[in-house]
């Protein structure tokens, strides 16, 4: 009721008054009208800011770095927020934390737990209305404009189909262009879309797995539309618990990666690490952070669905 509550009032300041102040308020990419997807952004963005109990869906942006994230950070990510830029800004999402750079405007990394029932739960969006992040400032964002005619697709870090069986403005904040870096339509297409089928097949198979995904900067990959930095490489970490026993399968991929034969990519997050300079899973004891990361595992089974 609360929520619904808030959703109204949010309704009314979005369309009162003057019809120009209006279109500001409500105008989410800046294209000077107002679309139903502009709608749930608005509205969704408002009465995030007041907290429920359920805290999965909680929404914190714009934390300061190096402070208390809220207990319900820890949905998202496994053995301590990862360690990145200082001045990169923490999003906390509905279905995912990030760590925007604004230098690059490009997330560093993005984290997210998938359960089962997420995989298995119906889509509520359609389509893919991309849109700048309302918490972060013009100059530091991407725009749609940037990614057009560029000769890269838009592509998720975290999944819009992971981002299933909780709301439909979770699906939505899963299209903001801190979720989005440039990918090649050969890699975004096919080897990386192999990869996340496979992360959710991992998911049904041992119920949960926690991700983390982000670009790799090696060389000069250049820029995109205005200055939105393009990765040579990404990387993607899945994680889950088998007993006490922390198990992790860690991906590097090329931009020109074209092979869908996953252990080709194989990494070890040492190696990850080295190439991103952030550090994960600090909250292990040092010994077993160490022997965990220096690890090449082999490529975990999966079910049939």
């Amino acid at each position: 009721m609360k929520r619904f509550i808030t959703f109204f009032i949010s309704l009314l300041v979005c369309l009162s008054f003057e019809p120009a102040r209006a279109t500001m308020r409500c105008d989410i990419n800046n294209d000077g009208k107002v679309n139903i997807f502009d709608v749930i952004a608005f509205l969704g963005h408002l009465s995030a800011r007041f907290p429920i109990k359920d805290a999965e869906s909680q929404y914190y942006t714009l934390t300061d770095h190096g402070a208390i994230l809220p207990a319900s950070v820890q949905t998202h990510v496994i053995l301590g927020i990862p360690v990145s830029d200082p001045a990169d800004i923490f999003l906390q999402r509905i279905g995912f934390l990030a760590s925007y750079n604004p230098g690059n405007k490009v997330s560093d990394w993005v984290s997210y737990k998938l359960k089962k029932e997420y995989v298995e739960a119906p889509a509520l969006l359609s389509g893919r209305p991309f849109n700048p992040d309302p918490d972060i400032p013009v100059e530091f964002s991407a725009v749609d404009d940037d990614y057009t005619n560029s000769g890269y697709d838009r592509g998720h870090l975290a999944r819009e189909a992971d981002m299933r069986g909780r709301n439909i403005y979770c699906e939505f904040e899963s299209c903001f262009f801190t979720n989005i870096a440039p990918q090649l339509p050969g890699l975004n297409r096919s080897t990386w879309l192999v990869l996340e089928n496979r992360v959710q097949d991992w998911a049904v198979k041992y119920d949960s797995v926690w991700v983390f995904s982000g670009p790799i900067y090696e060389g000069d990959a250049g820029y995109i539309g205005n200055r939105v930095a393009v990765p040579s490489h990404y990387f993607k970490i899945v994680s889950r618990f088998s007993a006490d026993t922390l198990k992790t399968l860690a991906f590097i991929l090329a931009q020109t990666a074209s092979s869908d034969e996953l252990s080709d990519y194989v990494a070890t997050v040492d190696e990850i690490e080295s190439k991103t300079r952030i550090d994960f899973f600090h909250e292990l004891p040092d010994n077993i952070e160490n022997l965990v990361e220096a690890q090449k595992n082999e490529l975990w089974p999966v079910s049939d669905r």
